[in-house]
């Protein structure tokens, strides 16, 4: 018997879609999966794949119309067969597809009957991303999210806090508007729109990866894991448990925010980088307790929309692993727009006086805060795997190998939860490491090669070692550090705050490492991180030409001035 195929909801908040063209003709022969039209839905284009096979008998809607979901656009059937007219009642005769909603928290029969080949518990930029290499290698593959698609980077961490970055861009460019023949009297901002479309920002991209793992065919399961064994896996969706089996599993299930033990008095709410970003209206004041790379973000952040900001770090600088000049430069500019910085100092006492805070500090100085946002690192969460013999660190990371596999031989880890560098970019190219390895190729992951970027204002980037570094190793070095003042592309910009730094092994001019502190630090240190996974030198980088004028031309006179050839300073 023939079947309708309807208008598909490929979103949550989807009601109709634009037929923009088909990709058969009435008379033509399709199989399952064959893509039979292409849909808009206001943001994305996407194929619409047969859920049956064959004769596309009737074509109902032409290009170019919009049609509301669940509609009939086309019948489906053998030929010869009768072909129903479009009428009030076809809709109740309509094939209803599975809706594919990613808020969705049941699980089928299918998924607590069939084996898998691989459970991933996690859909953060590690999960996700190995989920959808596993799929495109062929596999069946349902993964596990007890939150968000896309985790903390894409909803509390690397997406949310670069549009306010963004934001906080624009509005410094018009406060200083006047300076380049600008008139910008009266102007303000609305903290509520920000913070809109800052959400905006990240629902969009979380629909885009839903999308993704449609367009993949993966099954997202929405609630906890337990594993219970290496292959059975326990899952909680709030209205029923099941229990899945799976020929491998990936632990993708990251970290969250370290907590701190400080003596109060009063009604003390410490915040954290989930609630800070959420705020719906900006504070007077704000103290973060931690000067490294969430510390510095937001304080660069809310300090150039008036907050007054204070900093407070135990250990002697600001991101205590960046470059030492790098950070230099970094707290003069903190400075400059008023952030105070307490470094080599800790929080002793916290009194909350009518909501607001007094802040008692071990280098005898108080602060008077609105907020305070806790910012000292992260811990692993590790509850899942307490039933397994799954070797862990002290601090409850999972240790693996270079090949993503932990002491149990069909169980990998990726992400935050190894502890080997807590970056977004890193766990995403683990995810594809681990599937790859998982499903026959050989592959290891390298850590000596990945770019670190922090966007304060002014941006930092970084990769391989350091100076200091270099020196404690007592490697024979050179380096070299080219100011953006040199270069007319920053100067016209009318941004020459910071420098390009290269250091190389003086024997063979290897580069061991890059910082970047000045405007596009993060998209300058691609090219520095290309040539050094190609083993190129600063011979090769000196002697590339590059367009002028650029502040990529720092990234030539740097490697220059190693090579004692540098021409513009």
């Amino acid at each position: 018997m023939g079947q309708f195929m309807i208008m598909p909801k490929l979103d949550m908040s989807m009601e109709e879609g634009k037929l923009l063209k088909w990709m058969c003709k009435e008379g033509d022969r399709i199989e399952k999966g064959d893509p039979v039209f292409e849909v808009e839905t206001g943001k994305v284009n996407l194929e619409v794949e047969a859920i049956v096979e064959g004769s596309i008998l009737k074509i109902y809607r032409n290009e170019g119309e919009v049609v509301d979901v669940n509609d009939p656009i086309a019948f489906i059937g053998q030929e010869g067969e009768e072909i129903p007219p479009l009428d009030n009642n076809a809709e109740n005769e309509v094939h209803k597809e599975e809706p594919k909603d990613i808020e969705e928290n049941r699980i089928n029969e299918e998924a607590s009957s069939n084996q898998y080949d691989l459970c991933v518990i996690g859909a953060g930029p590690g999960g996700y991303v190995a989920t959808i290499r596993a799929a495109q290698l062929g596999a069946k593959v349902v993964v596990v999210e007890k939150e968000k698609l896309g985790g903390t980077c894409l909803n509390w961490g690397c997406i949310p806090t670069k549009a306010l970055v963004y934001h906080a861009d624009v509005w410094n460019k018009i406060k200083n508007a006047e300076n380049y023949g600008f008139s910008t009297k009266d102007s303000s901002f609305d903290w509520g729109k920000i913070i809109s479309r800052k959400d905006k920002a990240v629902s969009t991209l979380v629909d885009g990866v839903n999308k993704l793992f449609i367009k993949n065919k993966i099954k997202l399961i929405k609630g906890t894991a337990e594993i219970l064994d290496k292959n059975k896996i326990r899952i909680n969706t709030g209205a029923k448990e099941d229990i899945i089996s799976t020929k491998n599993i990936i632990i993708a299930t990251g970290t969250e925010s370290s907590t701190v033990n400080i003596p109060t008095q009063g009604n003390v709410k410490l915040k954290d980088v989930k609630e800070i970003l959420d705020l719906q209206s900006l504070p007077k004041k704000l103290c973060i307790i931690g000067g490294g790379v969430i510390g510095v973000e937001i304080a660069s952040i809310f300090s150039t929309f008036g907050v007054e900001v204070s900093i407070v770090e135990m250990m002697p600088k600001l991101i205590p692993m960046m470059d030492n000049e790098v950070i230099d430069v970094l707290k003069q500019e903190f400075k400059g727009k008023g952030i105070n910085i307490y470094t080599e100092t800790t929080v002793e006492k916290i009194v909350e006086n009518n909501k607001a805070y007094r802040i008692d500090l071990s280098n005898g100085k108080t602060i008077d805060s609105d907020e305070i946002l806790v910012a000292i690192g992260r811990k692993p969460n590790n509850e899942l795997f307490k039933n397994i013999n799954i070797r862990t660190d002290k601090k409850g990371y999972i240790e693996v190998d270079n090949k993503l596999k932990t002491n149990i031989e069909n169980i990998y880890a990726i992400g935050d939860i190894t502890n080997k560098l807590q970056l977004a970019h890193v766990a995403s190219h683990q995810g594809i490491v681990a599937v790859e390895n998982m499903f026959g190729e050989e592959k290891e992951m390298k850590y000596d090669i990945v770019p670190n970027c922090i966007f304060t204002d002014p941006e930092i980037a970084s990769v391989g070692i350091t100076e200091e570094e270099a020196k404690n190793r007592k490697l024979p070095y050179k380096a070299f550090k080219f100011p953006f003042m040199a270069l007319g592309k920053a100067v016209a910009s009318d941004d020459t705050r910071g420098f390009i730094k290269i250091i190389a092994d003086e024997r063979w001019g290897e580069i061991i490492g890059a910082h970047i502190i000045g405007p596009d630090a993060a998209h300058l240190i691609a090219e520095v991180v290309a040539v050094m996974e190609l083993e190129g030198t600063v011979y090769e980088l000196a002697d590339t030409i590059h367009a002028h004028p650029t502040l990529s031309e720092g990234i030539m006179e740097a490697s220059a001035g190693i090579l004692d050839k540098v021409i513009h300073i």
